[in-house]
C-alpha cells in the first residue's frame, strides 16, 4: 500500500500538470487575441476564439487531456463602400473561390485587381475564379448583383462563389485564404448572397472588446504562473521528504 506521502507526491504532480495545461491554454489564446488585434484593419478578416477540447468523453474519462483548438467565428463583418467597381463583397454565407498554388482555396477578402495578363487575380496573385475558370478581363467589367459578369456590357459568365455547409470543415490557409477538410461542404452559390460591387467587407474584430479578454486572459496566465511556482516549490519540498522516508 502506497504511503501518504507517495500519494501526496502524486497528487501534487497532478495538480502540477494541471496547472501546466491551464497555462499553455492561456498562451495561446493570447497568440489568438494579438492575431485578431493585428488583423482589426484587414478586408474581411473572421477572428479567432480558443476553446478546449478533450480527446475523450469528460463524461466516461474525468482525466482527459484538455486540447486547446482555434474556432473561427465567420459573422459577417461591416460592408463598406470604396467606390472601386473590382472591390466586391459577399452578403450572405458565401464565399469566392480562387485558384492558387496550392490548389482551390476561399475567401471573403474582395479586394481583386488586374495582374499584367488582364486575369483578376487577389493583391497576392490568386486568380478569381468564374463558372469557365480563370477571369479574364478585355475592356470594361462589372458585376450584378447575383454575381454575373458583364465585360463591355455583355454578360460573359458567374463568379464562382460557394457556400460551406458545415464551416467547421474550414481551415486557414494563409493571406485571408480558407480550405476546406471535407469537399463535401462546398456547395452552390446560396441563392441568398448578393455580391456588391464597390464595396469590401471589413473585418469583423471589435477591437475594444478584444483588448478586456487580452486584459482578462493575461491576468489568468499570470495567475497560473503564480500557481505553477507554488506546486514546484511544494513538489520539491514533498518529494525531498519522501526521500527521507
Amino acid at each position: 500500500m502506497k504511503s501518504f506521502r507517495i500519494l501526496e507526491v502524486e497528487f501534487l504532480i497532478q495538480g502540477f500538470q494541471f496547472s501546466k495545461d491551464g497555462l499553455e491554454s492561456k498562451r495561446l489564446a493570447i497568440e489568438v487575441i494579438a492575431n485578431n488585434l493585428a488583423n482589426v484593419s484587414s478586408v474581411g478578416f473572421k477572428r479567432s476564439d480558443m476553446f478546449s477540447q478533450s480527446l475523450r468523453d469528460a463524461q466516461t474519462n474525468s482525466h482527459a487531456e484538455p486540447i486547446p483548438k482555434e474556432s473561427i467565428d465567420f459573422a459577417q463583418g461591416s460592408i463598406q463602400l470604396t467606390g472601386n467597381p473590382m472591390d466586391l463583397a459577399i452578403e450572405g454565407a458565401g464565399f469566392f473561390s480562387l485558384d492558387t498554388k496550392e490548389g482551390i482555396r476561399y475567401t471573403l477578402q474582395g479586394n481583386f485587381k488586374l495582374d499584367s495578363e488582364g486575369f483578376l487575380t487577389t493583391p497576392d496573385g490568386d486568380y478569381v475564379l468564374g463558372d469557365s475558370g480563370r477571369i479574364r478581363v478585355e475592356g470594361e467589367i462589372r458585376f450584378s448583383d447575383d454575381g454575373k459578369v458583364f465585360l463591355n456590357g455583355e454578360e460573359t459568365g458567374q463568379l464562382d462563389i460557394v457556400k460551406i455547409s458545415d464551416k467547421s470543415k474550414l481551415f486557414r490557409a494563409g493571406n485571408g485564404l480558407f480550405g476546406v477538410s471535407d469537399e463535401r461542404a462546398v456547395v452552390e452559390m446560396p441563392e441568398a448572397v448578393k455580391v456588391k460591387a464597390g464595396y469590401l467587407e471589413a473585418s469583423n474584430v471589435n477591437a475594444i472588446e478584444e483588448m478586456v479578454k487580452l486584459i482578462e486572459t493575461y491576468r489568468q496566465f499570470e495567475a497560473d504562473q503564480r500557481a505553477l511556482k507554488a506546486q514546484d516549490e511544494t513538489l520539491n519540498k514533498a518529494v525531498n521528504d519522501v526521500g527521507r522516508v
